[in-house]
Protein backbone atom coordinates (compact mmCIF):
# COMPACT_ATOMS: atom_id res chain seq x y z
CA UNK A 1 0.00 0.00 0.00
CA UNK A 2 1.27 2.85 -1.14
CA UNK A 3 1.32 6.50 0.84
CA UNK A 4 -1.20 7.87 -1.70
CA UNK A 5 -3.19 5.05 -0.98
CA UNK A 6 -2.87 4.79 3.13
CA UNK A 7 -3.78 9.03 2.83
CA UNK A 8 -7.22 8.16 0.53
CA UNK A 9 -8.04 5.36 3.04
CA UNK A 10 -7.86 7.88 6.06
CA UNK A 11 -9.48 10.42 4.38
CA UNK A 12 -12.38 8.29 2.91
CA UNK A 13 -13.45 6.85 6.54
CA UNK A 14 -14.79 9.89 7.47
CA UNK A 15 -16.43 10.43 4.90
CA UNK A 16 -18.03 6.98 4.94
CA UNK A 17 -19.17 7.41 7.97
CA UNK A 18 -21.01 10.47 7.85
CA UNK A 19 -22.50 9.18 4.52
CA UNK A 20 -23.68 6.40 6.98
CA UNK A 21 -24.89 8.50 9.90
CA UNK A 22 -27.23 11.01 7.16
CA UNK A 23 -28.39 7.58 5.28
CA UNK A 24 -29.46 6.48 8.46
CA UNK A 25 -30.87 9.64 8.92
CA UNK A 26 -32.64 9.87 6.00
CA UNK A 27 -34.23 6.16 6.61
CA UNK A 28 -35.60 7.52 10.07
CA UNK A 29 -37.11 10.62 8.30
CA UNK A 30 -38.40 7.65 5.61
CA UNK A 31 -40.47 6.04 8.79
CA UNK A 32 -42.79 9.27 9.14
CA UNK A 33 -42.94 9.86 5.33
CA UNK A 34 -44.49 7.54 3.00
CA UNK A 35 -42.62 9.09 -0.02
CA UNK A 36 -39.52 8.16 1.36
CA UNK A 37 -37.96 4.74 2.01
CA UNK A 38 -36.48 3.53 4.98
CA UNK A 39 -34.75 -0.07 3.84
CA UNK A 40 -32.11 1.23 1.19
CA UNK A 41 -30.96 3.94 3.46
CA UNK A 42 -30.28 1.65 6.31
CA UNK A 43 -28.93 -0.75 4.63
CA UNK A 44 -26.39 1.82 2.89
CA UNK A 45 -26.14 3.31 6.16
CA UNK A 46 -24.80 -0.21 6.83
CA UNK A 47 -22.58 -0.68 4.73
CA UNK A 48 -20.71 2.82 5.04
CA UNK A 49 -20.71 1.81 9.01
CA UNK A 50 -19.09 -1.54 7.98
CA UNK A 51 -15.84 0.46 7.08
CA UNK A 52 -16.01 3.63 9.01
CA UNK A 53 -17.34 2.21 12.59
CA UNK A 54 -18.01 -1.40 13.43
CA UNK A 55 -19.24 -0.49 16.51
CA UNK A 56 -22.20 0.91 14.47
CA UNK A 57 -22.57 -1.67 11.95
CA UNK A 58 -22.64 -4.45 14.60
CA UNK A 59 -25.58 -2.24 16.27
CA UNK A 60 -27.47 -1.92 12.69
CA UNK A 61 -27.03 -5.99 12.25
CA UNK A 62 -28.23 -7.00 15.71
CA UNK A 63 -30.90 -4.45 15.97
CA UNK A 64 -34.38 -6.08 16.69
CA UNK A 65 -36.20 -4.97 13.23
CA UNK A 66 -33.51 -3.83 10.84
CA UNK A 67 -30.93 -6.63 11.71
CA UNK A 68 -33.43 -9.37 9.79
CA UNK A 69 -33.75 -6.86 7.05
CA UNK A 70 -29.63 -6.88 6.87
CA UNK A 71 -29.01 -10.64 7.28
CA UNK A 72 -31.42 -11.42 4.85
CA UNK A 73 -30.53 -8.74 1.74
CA UNK A 74 -26.58 -10.07 2.84
CA UNK A 75 -27.50 -13.95 2.28
CA UNK A 76 -29.25 -14.18 -0.35
CA UNK A 77 -30.09 -10.32 -1.79
CA UNK A 78 -34.14 -11.09 -0.48
CA UNK A 79 -36.93 -8.70 0.11
CA UNK A 80 -39.26 -10.61 2.99
CA UNK A 81 -42.73 -10.33 1.84
CA UNK A 82 -44.20 -8.15 4.24
CA UNK A 83 -41.97 -5.27 3.72
CA UNK A 84 -42.65 -5.53 -0.25
CA UNK A 85 -46.34 -5.71 0.56
CA UNK A 86 -45.56 -2.34 2.95
CA UNK A 87 -43.50 -0.80 0.12
CA UNK A 88 -46.34 -1.31 -3.09
CA UNK A 89 -48.77 0.05 -0.57
CA UNK A 90 -46.85 3.32 0.56
CA UNK A 91 -46.39 3.73 -3.27
CA UNK A 92 -49.85 3.43 -4.21
CA UNK A 93 -50.69 5.92 -0.96
CA UNK A 94 -48.38 8.67 -2.67
CA UNK A 95 -49.35 7.96 -5.55
CA UNK A 96 -53.45 8.13 -4.42
CA UNK A 97 -52.33 11.72 -2.60
CA UNK A 98 -50.50 13.00 -6.01
CA UNK A 99 -53.43 12.50 -7.76
CA UNK A 100 -55.79 14.03 -5.17
CA UNK A 101 -53.25 17.27 -4.69
CA UNK A 102 -54.37 17.76 -8.38
CA UNK A 103 -50.60 17.33 -9.83
CA UNK A 104 -50.13 18.18 -13.69
CA UNK A 105 -50.45 14.75 -16.03
CA UNK A 106 -46.69 15.06 -16.61
CA UNK A 107 -45.89 14.67 -13.07
CA UNK A 108 -47.93 12.03 -12.78
CA UNK A 109 -46.55 10.15 -15.78
CA UNK A 110 -43.20 10.64 -14.53
CA UNK A 111 -43.78 9.42 -10.70
CA UNK A 112 -45.83 6.43 -11.97
CA UNK A 113 -43.01 5.49 -14.25
CA UNK A 114 -40.54 6.07 -11.47
CA UNK A 115 -43.05 3.74 -8.85
CA UNK A 116 -43.26 0.80 -11.76
CA UNK A 117 -39.66 0.60 -11.95
CA UNK A 118 -39.17 0.71 -7.91
CA UNK A 119 -42.28 -1.49 -7.90
CA UNK A 120 -40.87 -3.93 -10.58
CA UNK A 121 -37.23 -4.07 -8.45
CA UNK A 122 -39.37 -5.19 -5.60
CA UNK A 123 -41.04 -7.37 -6.79
CA UNK A 124 -38.08 -9.07 -8.45
CA UNK A 125 -36.44 -9.69 -5.25
CA UNK A 126 -36.62 -13.58 -3.26
CA UNK A 127 -39.31 -13.16 -0.51
CA UNK A 128 -36.77 -14.11 2.52
CA UNK A 129 -34.28 -16.66 3.35
CA UNK A 130 -34.12 -19.11 0.58
CA UNK A 131 -35.15 -23.13 1.97
CA UNK A 132 -32.04 -25.00 2.11
CA UNK A 133 -34.32 -28.72 1.64
CA UNK A 134 -35.72 -27.30 -2.19
CA UNK A 135 -32.87 -28.81 -4.40
CA UNK A 136 -34.26 -26.40 -7.07
CA UNK A 137 -32.76 -22.94 -5.65
CA UNK A 138 -29.25 -22.12 -7.68
CA UNK A 139 -27.60 -19.86 -4.84
CA UNK A 140 -23.98 -20.91 -4.58
CA UNK A 141 -22.53 -22.11 -1.25
CA UNK A 142 -20.62 -18.61 -1.13
CA UNK A 143 -23.62 -16.21 -1.24
CA UNK A 144 -26.09 -18.37 0.62
CA UNK A 145 -24.25 -20.42 3.36
CA UNK A 146 -27.54 -22.00 3.76
CA UNK A 147 -28.01 -23.81 0.90
CA UNK A 148 -27.23 -27.78 1.35
CA UNK A 149 -25.42 -29.50 -1.31
CA UNK A 150 -26.00 -32.94 -2.21
CA UNK A 151 -23.04 -34.91 -2.08
CA UNK A 152 -22.49 -37.28 -4.69
CA UNK A 153 -20.76 -40.98 -4.55
CA UNK A 154 -17.74 -39.98 -6.27
CA UNK A 155 -17.13 -37.09 -3.44
CA UNK A 156 -17.22 -40.04 -0.56
CA UNK A 157 -14.44 -41.93 -1.47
Amino acid sequence: MTAVDRWLAKLSRPFRYFMGIGALGLGALGVALPVLPTTPFVLLACVAFARSSPRLAHYLETHPVFGPIIADWRDSGAIDLKYKVAAICMMLIALGASVAAGFSAAVLGVQIACMAAAAAYILSRPSGRPDPLKPDQTNDQARNPYRVRAVTSGELQ
